[in-house]
């Protein structure tokens, strides 16, 4: 029972350390996301003069 145990919280730790990275990795990507959609912005601003959300 005891080895049953520590394998389980070993995977447990393993898990938290897993989702501790997923989401630094989550959080990376809305900060591209935010960048993308800037230099889109500026682009079709450089392009037409106006941002890409008021283009219809």
């Amino acid at each position: 029972m005891m080895d049953r145990e520590k394998e389980l919280q070993a995977e447990i730790k393993d898990l938290k350390k897993e989702n501790e990275e997923l989401k630094k990795r989550i959080e990376r990507y809305r900060e591209i996301e935010v960048e993308l959609s800037t230099e889109v912005d500026l682009l079709s601003y450089t392009l037409h003069g106006i941002p890409t959300g008021i283009i219809k």
